[in-house]
């Protein structure tokens, strides 16, 4: 670690360190306009405080779709290789960010006491069908339907709140009637069917996994 400092402190300003990491030596905090989009993430930016003892180090991370900023790397005296956004949601799983091995992301996958895992985004809405005011709860990867009142609606469409990049594979249930429930899934939508209509209050769950 104390080579490596030794070497981006006696850089040039937009020196190359190795094949791919740009450096940037400079006073003060770090331009954002410098960590804006997704060529910039690696960068590290070398701030001296005015002494090379206390020089400190960030590097440009992706905190989130399409979300750039810079995070703090560490000082001279170095604290390990890992470097995370400059903020997180509590109890996500951290991911790699990018294929360096060094940068971590927060998932948007959580966890709560216990162990258990829980589905984070945006939320899923009902676009279509289920009867009259239906309601959802949940996410894209798990969620419950309760059918609305009024006529005898056997199909619903929900759409996700983010598309997949594959349509997902799903599979539902009717907690209610324990009839069969047919999901259908593409990368935006999830059509849930029955041979039966639907009765109000039914309670339409279902699980949807990426590949």
């Amino acid at each position: 670690m104390r080579l490596l400092i030794a070497l981006i402190l006696s850089m040039p300003a937009w020196a190359q360190f190795g094949a791919a990491t740009q450096v940037v030596n400079g006073n003060g905090a770090p331009n954002v306009a410098y960590c804006a989009n997704a060529n910039n993430v690696g960068m590290v930016y070398a701030r001296k405080d005015g002494e090379a003892a206390n020089t400190t180090f960030y590097v440009c991370s992706n905190t989130g779709v399409a979300t750039y900023a810079w995070a703090l790397l560490g000082g001279s005296s170095g604290s390990g290789d890992v470097v995370g956004p400059a903020s997180a949601v509590d109890g996500n799983i951290a991911a790699f960010d990018s294929t360096t091995g060094k940068l971590i992301k927060d998932s948007a996958i959580g966890t709560a006491a216990g162990g258990h895992i829980i589905a984070r985004g945006t939320s899923p809405t009902i676009t279509s069908g289920f009867g009259t005011t239906p309601s959802i709860a949940g996410k894209d990867a798990a969620g419950r339907v309760t059918v609305g009142t009024g006529g005898t609606a056997a199909t619903g469409t929900i759409t996700f709140g983010t598309a997949w990049t594959t349509a997902p594979v799903c599979t539902a249930a009717n907690e209610t009637t324990q009839l069969a429930l047919f999901p259908t899934a593409t990368t935006t939508t999830l059509v849930l069917a029955s041979s039966t209509p639907f009765t109000a209050a039914d309670k339409l769950v279902y699980i949807c996994v990426g590949y």
